[in-house]
């Protein structure tokens, strides 16, 4: 009698310890930013459900490149919906650099960055490497594309990807990789095109839930 209620106190004490880590992984703060031209339903979904997995989730439209840039170094996912190039995550007020983050910053505690645009996974010899430089300094996952990414609506495309990739982490408590792979084959099966999502480059790994 008394193994048994040694047993079940350590059974007990076991899924209290994986619970509190599934409860506690994901907390603190997401910041979701997007262009004016681009999707507000987009992010609007992503901040809903990143709220829903236990972050202080927020959105802004057409942030500073300062606002962006202090992101990294105060939250656990970033999400930029905006043009991009090879080194440069374009925006309607300026922009930001691989050099300008490896020049802020000695080192990062960031789960996980998704920069949604075109080109944003592309070395520029002027600009740096985005996702090579964020995830040198220590951000656990990065998410970029080195080619053109595009939708033919606000729901569609690379935006339905994105909604995704973040509904599978959520549902399934999968990892970003994990949940990377079936969102783009989901969106293929359903479009029959990849919209350029099929250049995404992954660094890390992550589970942000």
């Amino acid at each position: 009698m008394k193994k048994r209620f040694k047993v079940g106190i350590a059974i007990v004490l076991l899924l209290a310890t994986v619970f509190s880590q599934a409860i506690f992984a994901a907390s603190g703060l997401a910041k979701v930013y997007y262009n004016t031209n681009l999707s507000i339903g987009t992010t609007t979904n992503i901040r809903s459900i990143l709220s829903n997995m236990g972050y202080t989730a927020t959105q802004a439209v057409n942030p500073s490149p300062t606002v962006v840039l202090n992101a990294f170094g105060d939250s656990k996912v970033v999400h930029v919906l905006s043009h991009g190039a090879p080194g440069t995550i374009a925006m309607v007020n300026g922009s930001v650099t691989a050099n300008q983050i490896r020049n802020k910053y000695s080192s990062l505690s960031t789960q996980f960055v998704f920069l949604e645009g075109c080109q944003m996974a592309s070395s520029s010899s002027s600009n740096g490497d985005l996702d090579d430089t964020l995830y040198g300094l220590g951000v656990k996952c990065t998410l970029a594309f080195r080619n053109n990414v595009s939708a033919s609506t606000d729901s569609d495309g690379v935006h339905y990807f994105a909604h995704l990739l973040y509904q599978d982490i959520n549902s399934n408590n999968w990892s970003v990789s994990t949940s990377a792979a079936t969102a783009m084959s989901t969106l293929y099966n359903r479009y029959g095109n990849y919209y350029g999502v099929d250049s995404m480059v992954i660094r890390g790994n992550a589970n942000i839930k």
